[in-house]
């Protein structure tokens, strides 16, 4: 990917979060919320050659436009489990990769019996920071690491949940487009409501 399109790619998701944050000086009651979210990120394919399971949740801000639309930017961090792999020396060694999401985008709450159901469906977009770190470890334990990079790349996320009212149960599918290789993961995770306002 070209710097120039990095750039545009950063420049138009730092626009979409200062536009959506502004929203909330519109907000009425209610309609505002924070909300974390805790959970499980599982590396599919290429991914899965370079990392393990990783951990971690994500901090949002969410608008409710209308009952059934909502809007949300939100922030988190997965850290993947180091993995044995021969991906990057040729011979065994270990491999572990982290994601760091900067994301904003809409949910679609479907209807039922005439207002908004608690089943909604959600699209995202916007920037990762993915960071690798690449070693081989001697009897004593200690690491000599052959890499240790991190990347910016853009990110896809569609997904689903139920909303059970103050606990929210969430599965999404994470698209990174890479040059060769893209990057991609469920990631299930437990969604809280912190505050409402």
């Amino acid at each position: 990917m070209s710097m120039n399109t990095r750039h545009l790619l950063t420049a138009t998701t730092i626009l979409a979060l200062i536009t959506l944050l502004s929203s909330s000086a519109m907000a009425q009651e209610g309609r505002a919320s924070v909300k974390a979210e805790l959970g499980a990120r599982l590396a599919l394919d290429d991914w899965a050659d370079i990392s393990g399971p990783g951990f971690g949740g994500t901090l949002g801000f969410h608008y409710h436009v209308t009952p059934e639309l909502e809007l949300l930017v939100r922030a988190g961090y997965f850290a993947g489990l180091p993995k044995t792999t021969d991906q990057f020396f040729g011979f065994s060694g270990k491999v572990k990769t982290n994601e760091l999401p900067i994301l904003f985008g809409a949910r679609y709450h479907l209807p039922s019996n005439g207002a908004a159901g608690p089943l909604w469906a959600g699209l995202e977009l916007g920037m990762s920071q993915i960071s690798y770190r690449a070693w081989i470890e001697d009897s004593d334990g200690d690491r000599d690491f052959f890499t240790d990079d991190q990347e910016l790349e853009p990110t896809l996320v569609l997904g689903g949940g139920y909303d059970l009212g103050q606990v929210e149960p969430h599965v999404a599918v994470h698209w990174i487009p890479l040059d060769g290789d893209d990057l991609v993961a469920v990631v299930l995770t437990l969604g809280f409501d912190l505050t409402s306002f």
